[in-house]
């Protein structure tokens, strides 16, 4: 999949403002023919203090890398879902299942991915549920593995769901992606019965600071809207929704990974309810998390320096938005890689700084050093390593 596009300015999606503070500049190296963003500034709105990403590619950019490029498809085969999704969605489910009291509710998640949140909604009874995602092997695998209609589609285009016959719209862990936020919602309108509701999980830019994950690792090569409650709030209010309730949480999403996260319903409105309010909470907070990250950093550089003294070849495990970021910004691409290594098969065959991405399978005759470069997965990777492949290769890990 090849992507060309232009980056273009972006107002602010809640108040439409053209005025903004830079906070953050961030770089990322590309992966051959799979790359959505190289770089983005990470602004404030200076009249509501909304926090979003400047400087970015139109909404049918991002619709094509999330039909083409779905990171949970690799998981479609595996048999048991994931302690630390079984959880924090199970989480979710107590809180939908606390403020939906009709089981019959017409229950639409957009962003599905491969339905286990759907899935858990469905043992607590509720028997009308429809899943859509952009990738067509999400859907495939929702409607094979759970038995729950799904349909292929996007935020941005819900015109296969007839107007104003949807109870509740879910959206877990999708406005942060979205840059066309106002499309998005209009649409949600659109789908939703005079009195529906939308449930919003997002992660809580108010409270960065109380996650525990890597490094900018909120600054990611996918989210594009950073929310507190204030602008959540905001930005419900100026498409004609009123707020029903909101929890700010913290849930585990791997092992010793923590992101702090905001649980929202909200209901569809005839009317604006008022003038929103300046969002000071996270605009502060959120300055304070660069500096954290900054500080942080500092180790991992220092670790990748030493590496770099013996100029050994070097095998990279992992390709997410940390090596990414790492390879622009620090001394790690000049490091003697001889070959990245991820699990998504989506990834294997293409390149990242002219270096070929190879699978897990295609270490077993390498012996050479692995640098795990992730946080979340970091344990989990190192496992792999030693007890499903067997291998005694020297490991070197961040953290």
């Amino acid at each position: 999949m090849n992507l060309t596009y232009q980056k273009e300015g972006r107002n602010c999606p809640v108040c439409r403002s053209e005025e903004s503070q830079l906070l953050f500049r961030t770089r990322f190296s590309k992966i051959s023919d799979n790359y959505l963003l190289d770089s983005y500034d990470v602004v404030a709105c200076k009249t509501c203090g909304f926090c979003f990403a400047d400087q970015i590619p139109n909404q049918g950019v991002f619709d094509k890398y999330y039909k083409n490029m779905s990171k949970y498809e690799e998981s479609k085969s595996l048999s048991m879902d994931s302690q630390y999704d079984v959880k924090r969605f199970n989480q979710i489910v107590e809180f939908i299942n606390s403020n939906i009291k009709d089981k019959n509710s017409r229950i639409v998640e957009i962003g599905c991915a491969t339905g286990l949140l759907l899935s858990l909604l469905k043992k607590k009874g509720f028997n009308n549920l429809l899943g859509i995602d952009p990738s067509p092997s999400c859907v495939e695998t929702i409607r094979n593995k759970y038995g729950i209609p799904s349909l292929l589609g996007t935020i941005t285009d819900l015109s296969s769901i007839k107007a104003e016959s949807v109870d509740l719209v879910i959206l877990v862990g999708v406005l942060e992606h979205i840059r066309d936020l106002n499309l998005a919602l209009m649409e949600i309108r659109n789908v939703l019965r005079s009195d529906g509701k939308i449930c919003i999980v997002v992660p809580d830019a108010s409270q960065y600071l109380n996650g525990n994950d890597a490094p900018f690792q909120e600054f990611s090569v996918e989210h594009i809207n950073y929310f507190g409650p204030g602008s959540l709030i905001n930005l419900m209010i100026s498409q004609n929704f009123s707020k029903v309730v909101i929890d700010q949480q913290v849930f585990e999403v791997n092992f010793n990974t923590f992101t702090p996260v905001i649980l929202n319903l909200f209901k569809k409105s005839k009317e604006k309810e008022k003038q929103f309010k300046y969002d000071m909470g996270t605009v502060t907070n959120f300055k304070e998390y660069i500096i954290n990250c900054y500080e942080r950093e500092k180790s991992i550089h220092d670790k990748i320096e030493k590496i770099n003294i013996d100029k050994k070849p070097l095998i990279i495990w992992g390709t997410g938005a940390q090596t990414l970021r790492l390879l622009a910004n620090s001394d790690l691409s000049k490091a003697n890689i001889i070959a990245f290594v991820d699990s998504n098969p989506k990834y294997h065959g293409k390149k990242l700084n002219d270096i070929s991405i190879i699978s897990p399978e295609e270490l077993k005759n390498m012996k050479e050093t692995i640098l795990i470069s992730t946080r979340a997965y970091q344990n989990e990777i190192e496992d792999q390593i030693r007890q499903v492949l067997k291998l005694k290769n020297t490991i070197i890990k961040l953290y």
